[in-house]
C-alpha cells in the first residue's frame, strides 16, 4: 500500500505545528529580554485564560468535527447546515463566557487590578479564537490550508511582536498583536473554506440541540483535558505568584514544542483511520518514532540547563527542572495521543477516549485540590501531578485497545 497521501498531509501539518510553537519560543524568549519576567507571566496568564475560555466555545468541535466531516465530506448541504449549527453554538457559549468573565473579574485579584483596555484584548481574542476553523479542513484533509492559514497568522504575531514590543510597558500591546493574530486566522480560514466550494447554513433548533448532545461527551473530554493543561499557567499563577507562572509557561512551551514535532502523525492518521480502519499503518508510525523521541528526549535532558538559559536568558535557569519532567511528559503523551482518537477510530470507540481524558482530568482536579489544600501548589508540583496523570491515561487507553483488539481477533 502507499501512504503517499498520509505522508502529504503529514508534511503540511509539519510546517503547521512548526508555526505553532516556533514563534511562541522566539517570542518568549524576546519578551523575557523585554517586558521581563514579570510582563511575561501576565501574558502567560492571560493567554491561559483564553486558552481556557477556548475550551468552553470549541466545545469539543475540534475534536468530533474532523471524524464527523470525514465520513460526510462529500454531502456539502449536510456539511453546511452542520458547520452552521456549530457557530450557532459558539455564539451561544461566547456569550456565556462574556457573563462569566465579567463577574469574575469583580472577585479574581489577577483580574480586578488589570485595564479596561487589558479586558478588551483578552474578550476579542476569545471571541476570534472560537471560529477558527482548522478543525474542518482536517476533515476533508485539505491540510495545505491548515498550513497556509497558520503560517500567514503566526508570522503575522511574530512581526508584529519584534517590531513593535521595545520596553516593560508594552505588555498590553502584546497581547494586542496575539488578538490581531487570530482575527486573521478567523478570517483567513472562513475564506479558504468558501474557496474550496464549501459553506454555511443556518439549521434548525432541533438539529442544533442534536449537534449539542452529541458534543458532550467530546466537550467534557476537553474540557478534563484543560484541568491539566490550559488551567495550569493561570493556577500557578494564582497560587504561587506571577514569576512562577512565567518560569512553568517557559518550560511548557519547550514542551509544546517538542510535542509539536510528532502531532502531525496523529492529525494526518485520524481521519485516514476513521475511514479506512487500517490499524497497521498506526503501528508502523508509533514504532518508527517512539525510540526517535526516546534517544532526543534524553539528550534534551541533559542539557536542559543550556537549553533554558540560551533561550530565555539566566533569570529562568530555575524552569530547567521543569522542563526534564516535561520531556518525559512529551515521550509519555505521544505514545498516548496515538492510542487515542487515531487508534480508537480504527474499533469506533471513541467515547473511550473522551472517558480516559475525563478520568485524567478528574484526577489531575483531585491533585491539584490536594495541593491547594497543603499549601504545595507551585510550578513543580504541578508538573509532577501532569506526569502521574499522563500515565495513568496512557495506561487506561492502551490495556483497553489491546483487550477490545484480543476479543475481536
Amino acid at each position: 500500500m502507499s501512504y503517499t497521501h498520509i505522508n502529504k498531509n503529514i508534511f503540511y501539518l509539519i510546517f503547521v505545528q512548526l508555526a505553532n510553537y516556533i514563534a511562541p519560543l522566539v517570542i518568549l524568549p524576546y519578551l523575557s529580554r523585554t517586558i521581563g519576567i514579570e510582563g511575561v507571566g501576565t501574558v502567560v496568564i492571560a493567554l491561559s485564560l483564553c486558552s481556557l475560555a477556548l475550551i468552553f466555545t470549541d466545545f469539543g468541535f475540534a475534536v468530533a468535527g474532523p471524524y464527523w466531516i470525514a465520513k460526510n465530506y462529500n454531502k456539502k448541504n449536510k456539511l453546511a447546515l452542520y458547520m452552521g449549527s456549530i457557530f450557532i453554538l459558539k455564539l451561544i457559549f461566547y456569550m456565556v463566557i462574556l457573563l462569566t468573565y465579567i463577574i469574575c473579574s469583580n472577585f479574581i485579584d489577577f483580574l480586578y487590578n488589570q485595564t479596561i483596555y487589558f479586558h478588551i484584548i483578552i474578550l476579542l481574542t476569545i471571541f476570534f479564537q472560537a471560529f477558527q476553523i482548522t478543525w474542518f479542513f482536517q476533515g476533508i484533509e485539505k491540510m495545505k490550508n491548515i498550513t497556509i492559514c497558520t503560517v500567514t497568522t503566526k508570522a503575522t504575531y511574530l512581526i508584529l511582536v519584534i517590531i513593535f514590543i521595545n520596553n516593560k510597558d508594552d505588555v498590553n500591546f502584546t497581547l494586542f498583536c496575539f488578538m490581531f493574530s487570530n482575527l486573521l486566522s478567523a478570517t483567513l480560514g472562513l475564506y479558504l473554506m468558501y474557496k474550496e466550494k464549501y459553506y454555511i447554513l443556518i439549521s434548525t433548533p432541533k438539529y442544533i440541540w442534536q449537534i449539542f448532545k452529541e458534543n458532550t461527551s467530546f466537550f467534557l473530554s476537553r474540557a478534563a483535558v484543560g484541568i491539566y493543561t490550559s488551567a495550569s499557567t493561570f493556577l500557578v499563577g494564582n497560587y504561587a505568584g506571577i514569576q512562577q507562572a512565567a518560569l512553568y509557561s517557559s518550560a511548557e512551551k519547550l514542551y509544546q514544542g517538542a510535542v509539536s514535532l510528532t502531532a502531525p502523525v496523529s492529525q494526518a492518521l485520524y481521519p485516514y483511520l476513521a475511514k479506512s480502519g487500517e490499524r497497521k499503518v498506526l503501528y508502523k508510525f508509533i514504532f518508527i518514532l517512539s525510540p526517535i523521541m526516546l534517544f532526543c528526549g534524553l539528550v534534551c535532558i541533559y542539557f536542559s540547563d543550556s537549553i533554558i538559559i540560551f533561550i530565555y536568558g539566566e533569570d529562568f535557569l530555575e524552569a530547567s527542572s521543569l522542563l526534564k519532567i516535561f520531556i518525559l511528559i512529551s515521550i509519555i503523551s505521544f505514545i498516548s495521543i496515538n492510542f487515542g482518537y487515531p487508534a480508537y477510530s480504527t474499533i469506533g470507540r471513541l467515547d473511550l477516549v473522551n472517558k480516559s481524558v475525563i478520568l485524567g482530568g478528574l484526577l489531575q482536579l483531585s491533585l491539584i485540590l490536594m495541593l491547594i489544600f497543603i499549601g504545595k501548589l507551585n510550578a513543580n508540583s504541578v508538573v509532577i501531578s501532569i506526569l502521574f496523570t499522563e500515565v495513568i491515561i496512557l495506561l487506561f487507553r492502551v490495556f483497553n485497545y489491546l483487550n477490545i483488539i484480543r476479543k475481536e481477533s
